[in-house]
């Protein structure tokens, strides 16, 4: 089954008559599945409806911002085809630029690979940060009750006894540490779509804007005890040797 693709195509902002005429000739010869020309009232028209939270962009211009476009679908079963058809409607000069359904869902991905790129550079500098946070709390413990330490071995005490508190201070440094993660991660999130309620309409088909599941929630939070207590593994095995 043959790929549908849409594609917009661009026109100047005064386009020659005899030029819109020549592209509509075009679309004719080539078959395309549907095609409609869209002027410039028209395309503010259509704005205006799809997205009333930005009828203020527009209210303060006294003329439409957006240029008059061909937008058109056309099946993608012969690539040779599409390459004439771009080829034939680049040579108009009243066309000013195409733009395929597929560019734009490619200019998102690379948006998305960077945010998940940046994502996880800053969540590998916090993952060094709280493992050196937590190493040095419990190595602080150690020492300032070293003292109490030293007597509780001295009555008895068994090695696992004595270590046994800060096993418990590291479960509740990392449960911590994952809720607090978690609830400013929640604080950003909606603080990020209060700042972009405005165009939320526009890419929350690409951005579904939606908070983690209970199932994450609870992964974030295991996964931060479990480094927790293995930080606290290794700073009670380099002090008590």
């Amino acid at each position: 089954m043959s790929k549908e693709l849409t594609i917009v195509v661009f026109l100047k902002e005064n386009p020659e008559p005899d030029d819109i005429e020549k592209v509509k000739i075009i679309l004719e010869e080539a078959k395309t599945t549907e095609w409609r020309f869209i002027d410039r009232e028209t395309a503010r028209k259509e704005f205006e409806e799809k997205f009333p939270e930005l009828f203020y962009l527009l209210a303060e211009l006294s003329e439409s911002p957006f240029p008059p476009a061909f937008e058109l679908k056309i099946k993608m079963d012969n690539k040779d085809k599409f390459n004439s058809l771009e080829k034939s409607l680049k040579s108009i000069p009243s066309v000013a630029q195409l733009y395929t359904s597929g560019d734009f869902s490619r200019q998102v991905s690379s948006i998305g690979r960077i945010i998940v790129l940046v994502g996880m550079f800053f969540s590998a500098v916090l993952f060094v940060a709280a493992i050196f946070t937590i190493f040095n709390t419990i190595r602080l413990n150690l020492v300032y009750y070293k003292d109490i330490i030293e007597i509780l071995r001295l009555v008895g005490a068994s090695l696992s006894f004595v270590k046994v508190p800060f096993y418990l201070l590291g479960f509740f440094l990392g449960f911590l540490g994952g809720v607090f993660s978690v609830f400013f991660l929640f604080v950003i999130t909606n603080a990020l779509i209060s700042y972009i309620s405005p165009f939320i309409n526009m890419i929350k088909g690409f951005f579904p804007f939606v908070f983690l599941p209970l199932q994450k929630i609870f992964q974030i939070i295991g996964i931060s005890v479990i480094i927790s207590l293995f930080t606290t593994w290794i700073s009670i095995k380099s002090y008590m040797k």
